[in-house]
């Protein structure tokens, strides 16, 4: 019994990681600019907590922060008229290029794309 209670405290131990990281992303992830700041905040060593996250999560937290990012910018591409390079610094990127690149990658058009595309589409289902 004893080795399974082992068991269980080690998979605690790393889930408490994991969800300590997860939920300061969910957070902070507008002043969080790589997972250098998150291990930083936490203590812990850069591969450990890249284990962990992804045991737990199946992600990369780098992956998890641009994922939360991106999706933090398009809610402000569809609700608001911020210009690209405001919601660039707004969701934590260092630059309109650094944010254009990393939203054409995990969308799959450039930010002016996608809002242009969204209100197009809103402007053809209300004809």
């Amino acid at each position: 019994m004893v080795g399974n209670e082992t068991g269980i405290l080690v998979r605690q131990h790393r889930n408490y990681w994991a969800e300590k990281g997860r939920g300061l992303i969910d957070a902070d992830y507008s002043s969080l600019y790589a997972v250098k700041d998150i291990i930083s905040r936490l203590g812990i060593s850069s591969g450990y907590f890249r284990d962990m996250f992804r045991n737990e999560y199946g992600v990369t937290p780098k992956s998890y922060l641009m994922k939360v990012k991106i999706r933090a910018a398009k809610e402000i591409l569809l609700h608001r008229s911020t210009n690209v390079c405001e919601i660039a610094i707004e969701v934590g990127f260092a630059g309109r290029t650094t944010f254009g690149k990393a939203f054409k990658k995990f969308v799959g058009v450039a930010p002016s794309e996608f809002r242009r595309a969204v209100n197009d589409y809103v402007i053809e289902t209300r004809k």
